[in-house]
């Protein structure tokens, strides 16, 4: 339609033109073809046309006959009312708690140690908890207590709005928060005296634990101080929208939150994750743009800390620990690698560390998507599989718990709670991660069952946590309308030499 209005074909010509071009001085730059998110939104050209003849039904049927054959009268779509909020949202109540330290949010450092403060808190308030549930893992699950304690926390309040029982409000997560202080206090005295022995025999791993996590989050709040720009027009990814979604979470007072790009609706999307940075804002009261690069140094260090100790778990020791750490959070694939050899051999080294394809390692195999954990980090965007992988990592330390206790480990009641209770955050947080972790946990049981040859009354679990699960994320699959199946059969092979970049490394180590 558009070709054809300006070929002047539909019965209109342009009469006036208003371009508003940048200027430097005397001379004019005209940037008609640069990116549409600077020339439409900095200084859009407006165009007016005048209608000068009226086109027949014959020369309409010539010019665009057929296009509108099926089209039905009035009609919009599909009804959409499922997508909409029960509420206008002017007529919801107004939240407006968040942002409330100004202090910190005008000075980044202060910032920093603001929100490490927070996760200390959060963690100090689940340890208890972690210390009765991971009892074979490493430090009693000392590293993974911010994890939990902020899936736990995010739990209730999330849970609450979501019924519409409670407010997300700043003063309804801080009187959840001191919930779940008053049960671990409970189970604090119900082994004060193993747990404070604990504390005088370990003191010195604990403290390492925590030095471990310092550095990994300041290592990337260092990084975030460098690149800091939350919106670049092609570098800066996704974060507008994550932002975005961000402060209608912050601003909604139930769940699901208003979509900020939907007049009336809500956000039909697995917001869970940033919900669960939402918590740490509102905790701090840091201002949305600035907690946003906070968010990812926290998920980074949980990260590695997790996987720290689920290393030092299976291993027995901390350099076991150190090597899985490394492996998860800062291994990539051999993509970079690849490009050094390919600038030697063209005898052009020194230039490829200025023109490196920083994009490259993550478009290794063809029409496909191909990012690993440190990539993403240092991508920085709040993606559902970035925010997700602390839980990934927890999740696996309460299934190796289990798994290390035997059959005996797995009807531990609050064992599977616990397990439920971070499988449906996954869920929420990044659907796609629930089959795969369902699957681990069920094959963990089998080996148990197989191991200790007996036990297959407990076989039920393996297909109960699953149910269970959805049954305390189901406010949000309630809510949440897929737009597509999302699974398609891959008909064209994974040539060879995408495939050993991207697995090289693992296959070697695996080999070896």
């Amino acid at each position: 339609y558009y070709e054809l209005l300006f070929a002047g074909k539909l019965g209109f010509e342009k009469v006036a033109e208003f371009s508003s071009y940048p200027r430097l001085g005397p001379w004019v730059i005209p940037d008609d073809d640069a990116d549409e998110s600077f020339t439409v939104y900095d200084h859009p050209k407006p165009m007016v046309f005048k209608k000068v003849r009226e086109l027949t039904d014959e020369e309409w049927e010539k010019l665009l006959g057929g296009f509108w054959e099926e089209a039905i009268p009035w009609h919009l779509g599909e009804p959409v009312g499922k997508l909409l909020l029960s509420t206008p949202v002017d007529r919801l109540p107004v939240v407006d708690d968040f942002r409330w330290n100004k202090l910190a949010s005008s000075n980044p450092l202060l910032a920093a140690i603001t929100w490490w403060l927070a996760m200390e808190i959060i963690g100090l308030a689940a340890w208890p908890l972690t210390f009765a549930l991971l009892r074979r893992v490493y430090l009693r699950g000392y590293p993974f207590a911010k994890s939990f304690g902020l899936a736990l926390l995010g739990y209730l309040n999330w849970l609450g709005a979501s019924l519409h029982f409670t407010q997300n409000r700043t003063t309804t997560i801080a009187l959840f928060l001191l919930v779940m202080s008053a049960i671990s206090l409970w189970v604090f005295g119900k082994t004060r005296r193993e747990f404070l022995e604990f504390c005088r025999e370990k003191r010195r791993q604990i403290l390492l634990s925590e030095l471990i996590f310092l550095a990994g989050y300041f290592a990337f709040v260092f990084l975030r101080f460098l690149n800091p720009d939350l919106w670049h027009p092609w570098n800066g990814g996704e974060k507008p929208m994550e932002l975005a979604f961000l402060n209608a979470i912050l601003k909604s007072a139930y769940f699901p939150p208003y979509d900020p790009y939907y007049a009336g609706g809500y956000i039909n999307y697995y917001y869970y994750g940033l919900y669960l940075v939402s918590v740490l804002v509102k905790l701090t009261g840091i201002a949305p743009t600035v907690a946003f690069n906070l968010a990812i140094p926290s998920l980074f260090a949980l990260t590695f800390t997790g996987s720290f100790a689920l290393g030092a778990t299976i291993g027995g020791r901390l350099s076991s620990g150190l090597l899985s750490a490394c492996f998860v959070a800062l291994m990539g694939n051999l993509a970079t690698f690849r490009q050094l050899l390919e600038g030697l051999a063209k005898g052009n080294f020194q230039r490829v560390f200025v023109a490196f394809d920083y994009w490259a390692p993550s478009r290794v195999i063809p029409y496909t998507i191909n990012e690993f954990p440190f990539w993403s980090f240092l991508f920085a965007d709040l993606h559902p599989h970035v925010v997700a992988m602390p839980f990934d990592i927890l999740f696996l330390a309460l299934v190796l718990e289990a798994f290390l206790g035997g059959i005996e480990g797995w009807p531990r009641k609050e064992l599977i709670l616990a397990q439920a209770l971070v499988l449906g955050t996954l869920a929420a947080t990044n659907t796609w991660n629930f089959p795969t972790a369902s699957a681990i946990a069920i094959l963990a049981l089998l080996l148990s069952i197989y191991r200790q040859k007996g036990g297959w009354e407990n076989l039920l679990l393996a297909f109960a946590l699953p149910s269970l699960a959805l049954i305390f994320s189901s406010p949000f699959f309630f809510a949440y309308k897929p737009m597509s199946a999302g699974v398609g059969l891959v008909r064209q092979p994974t040539p060879w030499v995408p495939f050993v970049t991207f697995w090289g490394f693992f296959i070697l180590a695996s080999i070896l």
